[in-house]
């Protein structure tokens, strides 16, 4: 354990939720000084019958308690007692009894602040809580969990990124952090974290490994699961879009095969602008495969792409047509072994150039088709280098 990873330092349990409904913490229920949380789900049925503590330092239980109040009541024992051992102790019950646990939860989390480089104005973001589909999968090939953030700042157009890193395992881990500039299929800057506890979130402010003005993407990799969340901040705004974990498909045949598709061959930007009332696009693209070739950050510029006309308001379905590698049956393609992530960033400018303050930026992730896509719409532009 690293030194002086306490662990959790607080808990708070939410009332019983209704299916659809929502719980909100706010406020005092948000300690200033945390940095990172984990949210488990566990159900209301009562206490089985002769249910006994696993460990000498969880409470005894009450006469017909339910399992959520049991265990948010052990929840605070544990810690106080015992620290990151206690929450260790309390995380690997909950884990090893499926009649503990509760019903699946979906977590978004909003975050407000004041902008930069004017803390005057108020600025807001939100991303979606690390569920396990995000988490990836264990490497049994390479070893290990693997995963990409398609696109980074360092003082580009204003912007700077931060990569948020929080261990989900149940092990220490050291972390590796790989840097690709846009177009670089070679060069690579290495970072590394020595250690991150259980629970832990770590903090990488981009901009203090790269040089300015730098714009690309990055590979982490480590021994545990991860949970990634990258903001970019920079001309009174905030956005932020969650890592992707990395593609694992040795199959080459079937991708029903594969043990884990992090991205798709389709995905979807429900909506896009080409200097729409002042806004535009920028779409970056990025290979989730650490084995097969394929373009590893493709940046898109509409302005020069050419496609899509002045004033346009719309839809894009971005989708592999040609790639390096492909399996084949008697001449014929078969299927396409690489997966894709997207993000899309939206800028704003002013009628004038008149600097008017608020959310002039959004970025978000683009939703992924798991399935194949026929595409039915007109043809398909070509790329420069495909047949």
């Amino acid at each position: 354990m690293p030194h002086k990873a306490p662990g959790p330092f607080k808990v708070e349990c939410s009332g019983l939720l209704k299916p659809g409904s929502a719980w909100v913490w706010e406020g005092e229920m948000l300690p200033a000084n945390a940095k990172s949380g984990i949210i488990y789900s566990v159900s209301p049925e009562p206490l089985p019958d002769n249910f006994a503590p696993p460990s000498s330092f969880w409470p005894d239980p009450y006469p017909e308690e339910t399992i959520d109040q049991y265990m948010c009541e052990a929840a605070w024992y544990t810690i106080d007692a015992a620290g990151q051992t206690g929450w260790k102790s309390w995380y690997e019950f909950w884990r090893s009894r499926p009649d503990i646990q509760g019903t699946p939860l979906a977590v978004d989390v909003l975050r407000r602040g004041p902008g930069q480089p004017d803390p005057g104005l108020r600025v807001t973001s939100d991303y979606n809580g690390i569920s396990r589909d995000l988490e990836g999968r264990y490497d049994p090939e390479f070893g290990g969990y693997s995963y990409y953030t398609p696109i980074l700042y360092s003082g580009y157009r204003g912007f700077s990124s931060w990569i948020y890193i929080q261990n989900s395992g149940v092990r220490c881990t050291s972390v590796e952090i790989y840097f690709k500039g846009e177009g670089e299929c070679i060069r690579t800057e290495i970072e590394d974290v020595a250690q991150l506890a259980p629970g832990e979130t770590y903090q990488l402010d981009v901009a203090t490994v790269m040089p300015p003005r730098w714009h690309g993407s990055a590979w982490l990799g480590s021994s545990e699961p991860l949970g990634i969340v990258v903001d970019h901040v920079g001309n009174d705004v905030l956005m932020s879009y969650n890592g992707v974990p990395a593609t694992l498909d040795y199959s080459f045949e079937d991708s029903n095969n594969a043990i884990f598709m992090g991205g798709s061959q389709v995905n979807y930007g429900p909506l896009i602008y080409r200097e729409y009332q002042g806004w535009d696009t920028l779409i970056y693209v990025q290979n989730l495969s650490s084995i097969v070739k394929a373009k590893v950050a493709e940046y898109i510029n509409l302005e020069a792409w050419g496609y899509l006309s002045h004033g346009f308001k719309g839809s894009v379905v971005i989708s592999g047509t040609f790639w390096e590698h492909h399996v084949s049956d008697a001449g014929a393609p078969v299927r396409n072994v690489v997966g894709l992530a997207a993000v899309k960033v939206e800028r704003s400018e002013t009628v004038l150039g008149s600097d008017v303050p608020g959310d002039e930026s959004a970025g978000s992730e683009i939703i992924p088709v798991p399935s194949f896509f026929h595409f039915q719409g007109p043809q398909a532009p070509t790329c420069p280098g495909q047949p």
